[in-house]
């Protein structure tokens, strides 16, 4: 196991734990904001935000989280087919990881971001 088979994937799935929980403040901040509720006081509660009360449960039905994870268990998929039959040739025993777990990986968080409207928020980091 190296850097295509852990360490790459776990930096995704982290950044995208962070990101669906950046994503759930911001739109729920936004939403009081417009709405003329903000307080100010805009709290975690768990693993569910929460502001002036009201919960982010079922706001998305996937998240980046999601994605990513369903991204690498399609990459190891396919790298186990294409190590199976050495689709890749023979001597590339650790091509694979890096040739499909990562891709899937990103094609899957990118995907999701396209559907929601947030491809700038994912590829810029907030569109700043």
């Amino acid at each position: 196991l190296g850097l295509g088979d852990v360490v790459f994937p776990a930096c995704l799935v982290a950044w995208a734990f962070v990101a669906d929980a950046v994503a759930v403040r911001n739109r729920l901040v936004e939403e009081f904001e417009n709405n003329g509720e903000g307080n100010g006081d805009y709290s975690n509660n768990g693993a569910v935000f929460s502001v002036n009360g009201v919960s982010n449960k079922g706001s998305y039905l996937y998240s980046y989280t999601t994605a990513a994870i369903m991204g690498y268990i399609l990459g190891s998929f396919l790298t186990e087919i294409a190590g199976s039959f050495s689709l890749l040739g023979p001597g590339s025993s650790g091509l694979p990881a890096l040739v499909f777990l990562i891709p899937c990986m990103l094609i899957a968080v990118v995907l999701l971001a396209a559907v929601r409207g947030e491809i700038e928020y994912v590829l810029l980091g907030g569109g700043e």
